[in-house]
């Protein structure tokens, strides 16, 4: 199966051991895509981290090649042009420009993705995945992969949008028919289907998981954040998890593979055609499609990026009115014509379920945010400011709830 065939490339030490020159590093093809797994960039700001990024996108491209002796490489990579990508907060991004100036073949530009969040993502997995997204044509280009990251295409023309943009109705439209071909149209391929199963949606074994670690940290990074983090009374969240599992989230929602974490930075949109471009499936996998909509609404509300370090503004939340169009937008994309009281009865009872797994979904990104503090700390994002704050806005959800249901 492709994601073990990662594993099995990295333990394989007598090729990887062979002399080799260093514009032919150890290679082989996985999902029909070079990994070479001794090659590993160092993200940092420095000249020497931007040679690393610059030769890793190179090594990767010329790995199927017969022109491995490209004359005077490393000359040539010294040359591209290395811009740090913002928007992520999970993995470090670059664009690397110039490459036709190294072979005329290769595009202008790629993205070169730097993983973060060690052990919370399987990363074997993600990219197998990411290479039948875009064998499928949902995803765009995966171009091959290194030791701690991957090469991808360069979205020519797009942006990312920032979360002003969702509230312009073309834009949150599109956005809402993405999502619908995502869920209706992709299907997981037979060799995947023991890591996305389509009759068990991630969301509950992820939740439990995620739990489970963050009650496992005695200790932060320093002792204002282990502080933090006790005030967050995760023995309580763990209750509240058991009563939306079991009173609160229906089990029978429909299930689809989902994006499962559109935030801004993962839509591109191309400013002229307006084509929107889902992006970043790390965190994809079978789910509750309404738990995939209910995460894009509460990204409205953002706090992702560095400037906002961890706290969303909720009264960015959509109103009533888009949640109805983009619901009702959605509904049209996602199959076959209907009668206008079939989707106007589609459209309340996608709303009704939404409702529910926005508690789910601030729960998830909460637990995350405690993990990644523990693991990562909270100098470059505040991660511990982003799980007060998703959790003191699930409890305000469950009030108003349990308010409406009364």
């Amino acid at each position: 199966m492709p994601p073990a065939d990662y594993a099995s490339a990295r333990s394989a030490p007598a090729a990887a051991a062979r002399p080799r020159p260093e514009h032919a590093p150890f290679h082989v093809t996985v999902d029909g895509r070079p990994y070479l797994p001794n090659v590993k960039v160092e993200a940092t700001s420095s000249a020497t981290s931007s040679i690393s990024v610059a030769r890793a996108a190179v090594l990767v491209l010329l790995a199927d090649r017969r022109e491995r002796e490209v004359p005077a490489l490393e000359d040539k990579i010294s040359q591209l042009t290395v811009t740090s990508i913002t928007g992520g907060i999970t993995n470090a991004l670059f664009r690397v420009e110039g490459l036709k100036g190294v072979l005329v073949e290769l595009p202008e530009s790629v993205l070169v993705r730097v993983f973060g969040a060690e052990g919370m993502i399987d990363r074997d997995v993600e990219c197998s995945t990411l290479a039948s997204l875009c064998d499928a044509g949902v995803a765009d280009e995966f171009l091959g992969r290194f030791s701690n990251g991957r090469v991808e295409g360069w979205l020519e023309g797009y942006r990312p949008l920032d979360k002003k943009d969702f509230h312009d109705p073309a834009t949150s439209d599109g956005i809402a028919v993405q999502m619908a071909h995502l869920h209706a149209r992709y299907r997981v391929p037979s060799h995947l289907t023991a890591h996305h199963n389509p009759a068990r949606p991630a969301m509950w074994t992820q939740l439990h998981e995620w739990m489970r670690q963050a009650l496992g940290y005695a200790t932060f990074r320093t002792e204002r954040d282990t502080a933090r983090a006790c005030a967050l009374n995760l023995g309580q969240i763990e209750t509240e998890l058991t009563h939306l599992e079991e009173s609160v989230v229906p089990a029978d929602a429909a299930v689809a593979f989902c994006h499962n974490d559109l935030l801004a930075a993962n839509i591109m949109r191309h400013p002229s055609t307006g084509h929107s471009q889902l992006i970043d499936f790390e965190y994809g996998g079978v789910n509750y499609a309404s738990f995939d909509i209910a995460n894009h609404f509460n990204e409205f509300a953002g706090g992702t990026t560095e400037e906002e370090n961890g706290v969303p503004d909720y009264s960015l939340y959509p109103s009533t009115q888009r949640q109805k169009a983009f619901v009702r937008a959605y509904v049209r994309a996602a199959g076959a014509a209907v009668s206008a009281a079939e989707e106007n009865e589609r459209v309340e009872s996608f709303l009704k379920e939404i409702r529910a797994f926005v508690l789910a979904n601030h729960l998830y990104w909460g637990l995350w945010a405690v993990n990644q503090a523990a693991m990562e700390g909270c100098d470059g994002f505040d991660y511990l400011t982003y799980a007060e704050n998703r959790f003191g806005e699930y409890y305000k959800g469950k009030e108003l709830l349990a308010v409406a249901s009364s």
